[in-house]
Order: structure tokens, then sequence, then C-alpha cells
């Protein structure tokens, strides 16, 4: 039996997919699923979606995961917004709110790239744990594979 352990989503570029491990069809939006057993494997939307269904999940349930894993994907593209951008212009442009750099006490006298630092290695992994530990409650749920 495997147990789903950690999920991410990954949102790739049009020549930079990879094939579904369920299907072997070309994937541009890949949930990355690791399972209790170390088994680590790549779906699409639908493949996921059967996968997901594969748990027999209340209706409520499948909100509480598909909720999850909203949350996931939002931190794991703000994320990726990060890593690509330098300036307060690029930021602004890939879509970053720079509110509270620029509104904030605390960041004043400080640098973008501090602040892009904080982002990167303290709010970010800060809300991917809280989604993992939300994860955690699916950890009984077997999932065919």
């Amino acid at each position: 039996m495997a147990y789903i352990k950690d999920i991410t989503f990954w949102h790739y570029g049009k020549n930079e997919g990879l094939l579904c491990d369920r299907c072997g069809a070309y994937i541009t939006n890949v949930y990355t699923v690791t399972y209790s057993d170390g088994l680590v494997a790549r779906y699409g939307m639908e493949c996921f979606k059967k996968l997901r269904n594969s748990g027999k999940l209340s209706e409520f349930g499948v909100k509480l995961l598909m909720k999850t894993l909203k949350y996931i994907k939002q931190w794991n593209e703000e994320l990726r917004k990060w890593e690509g951008v330098e300036t307060a212009e690029q930021a602004e442009a890939a879509g970053i709110n720079l509110y509270a750099f620029y509104n904030y006490e605390n960041w004043k006298d400080r640098t973008l790239a501090e602040y892009k630092d904080f982002e990167i290695n303290k709010v970010i992994p800060n809300r991917l744990d809280g989604c993992k530990k939300e994860l955690e409650r699916f950890k009984k749920i077997n999932f065919t594979i």
C-alpha cells in the first residue's frame, strides 16, 4: 500500500515538459508525488485526478485535498517567480507584490536582495511546510499507483 508523503506542483514551459509516469503523455503541469515507500512519480493533471479518486475520499476530503494542493501550487509558483528576478521592476513585471517591502518599517533601510532572500528562505518554505502538515491528514489514505 502506498501512502502520499509529499506532493509538489510545477508548471514547465512549452518545450520543457516531461512524460507522465502513469500514461506516458507529454505534460507541462506536473504533480510530483512522493510515496511512503520512497517511490517518486510525476503525473499530469488528468492522471492525478484518477489517482486522487482512487483514495476513495469523501466529497469533503477531496475539497480539502484540492485546497491544500492549490496552496502548494501557489507557493511553488511564487518561489519560481522570486528565483527569476533581480530588480524591483522585474519583480513587478513577474506579478510579485512588493507592498510590504515598500511600506513596512522593517524593510525601510534594507535592499530588495535582502527581501528576496527573506521570501525565498523564510516565508515561502514556512508556507510550504504548513501545506505539507495539511497533507499529513491524508497519510492513512491508500492511493493506487
